[in-house]
């Protein structure tokens, strides 16, 4: 995600907000959203799904 205006300090911080509850749902293993999203062929999804949780690390700069 891109916020077109790096000034937009509300779009940032939505931005913010939903990667760090997508954060959370991956903690869970909860990968219903993206699968919801981009259907169940999303590449990497098996992947995702096969991790034992909390073997997935994100870095968000």
């Amino acid at each position: 995600m891109i916020a077109k205006d790096k000034a937009d300090s509300k779009q940032i911080s939505l931005i913010r907000l939903h990667l760090s509850q997508i954060a959370e749902e991956f903690q869970r293993g909860d990968y219903s959203n993206p699968e919801n999203i981009h259907d169940a062929t999303m590449p990497g999804l098996t992947a995702l799904k096969a991790a034992r949780i909390g073997k997935i690390n994100a870095l968000f700069c």
